[in-house]
């Protein structure tokens, strides 16, 4: 019952978080520059050997700028 509800809602709110995106950009044209990561589409990296690190807090983060 509850995901059924849940992604009903999703569905009929969806629309109303589009208008918001649409008239913010209309207010602010560098705002719609990247819908597409507010959507969680980003653009391909760079081929090129990476390492990925996982940080769970602020201090693992900086902890791990080095690598």
């Amino acid at each position: 019952m509850m995901p059924r509800l849940y992604s009903g809602l999703l569905g009929a709110l969806a629309p109303l978080a589009f208008a918001r995106l649409w008239w913010k950009g209309r207010a602010n044209p560098a705002y719609r520059e990247r819908w597409g990561e507010r959507l969680g589409r980003i653009p391909d990296l760079p081929a090129r050997p990476r390492l990925w690190v996982h940080a769970v807090s602020v201090g693992e983060t900086i902890a791990a700028a080095p690598l």
